[in-house]
């Protein structure tokens, strides 16, 4: 259907942006940026092409030269240009925000703002809401930051596994891995025998200094169901992992939850979502 669009009508913004998508799918980068800068070059163009722009140079970074200032940059008024093509296009907000926590120079108050616009836009959605919560700790107010992800994890003791397992797994990724070590047990006493929900409750249970749980969990998690869809390269991570715990090493001594939040498996393509 993309292939068909893109001899029939190459340059119609629509057709641009679904293959922007496609590519993306298909991990072809470079391909993706090109069809959504041609996009974003339209006089029409979308808050949709000018996010997944943004979020393609992103991604593309990650992979070759890192996160510059200049990128940044490029990436702020990209996002900007979204927002003023549609100010309720929630993703961008959010992704807006994520910009600013990264740059120097003080533009937590930046960051602040536009992630509790996204808050505002999408008052369900945990993803913002822990967004809101990180930028707060990360400038020194820990104590609302954890009152919000305290709120988070009481709503969610009704619901279901899989967004039980999201809170654990985000919410130990941004820091909070204490708070929300009750939605991890959860989980995992929903569904125990679960790779994902053992893996995400082993890493909050290393980051909170139980390292004998860490091990018991990330151990079953190789072997648990669902484990057989793992990447070679997520489960080399792993193992590295159980390695160190055995040993009676923290694999995040040094970093804490820094080291997974910006891993690379915390990849800018989720931002497309």
């Amino acid at each position: 259907m993309v292939r068909s669009a893109e001899s029939d009508v190459p340059d119609l913004p629509v057709t641009l942006e679904a293959r922007g998508i496609f590519h993306m799918t298909k991990d072809e980068t470079d391909e993706s940026i090109a069809a959504f800068a041609k996009a974003a070059e339209q006089p029409n163009a979308s808050a949709l092409a000018h996010y997944g722009l943004a979020v393609m140079r992103f991604h593309q970074a990650r992979q070759t030269d890192g996160i510059t200032p200049e990128l940044l940059l490029e990436l702020e008024s990209r996002l900007v240009s979204s927002l003023e093509t549609n100010a309720r296009f929630t993703p961008a907000a959010a992704r807006l925000a994520e910009v600013y926590r990264r740059m120097d120079g003080g533009r937590t108050d930046r960051a602040l703002t536009v992630s509790r616009i996204a808050v505002a836009l999408e008052p369900d959605n945990t993803d913002y809401r822990l967004l809101e919560a990180r930028i707060l700790r990360e400038s020194g107010q820990q104590d609302e930051a954890q009152a919000i992800v305290r709120r988070e994890a009481d709503a969610m003791t009704s619901q279901g596994a899989a967004r039980l397992n999201h809170l654990c797994w985000q919410g130990a990724l941004w820091g909070f891995a204490e708070t929300v070590l009750a939605s991890c047990d959860q989980a995992v006493g929903q569904q125990p025998d679960n790779s994902a929900f053992l893996d995400s409750r082993g890493v909050a249970r290393a980051l909170t200094g139980d390292l004998e749980g860490a091990l018991a969990d990330l151990r079953s998690a190789l072997s648990g169901e669902g484990a057989e869809d793992w990447t070679e390269e997520l489960r080399s991570i792993r193992e590295a992992w159980v390695a160190e715990l055995a040993q009676g090493k923290n694999p995040f001594a040094e970093n804490g939850h820094v080291a997974l939040a910006e891993n690379p498996l915390h990849d800018g393509v989720g931002w497309l979502r």
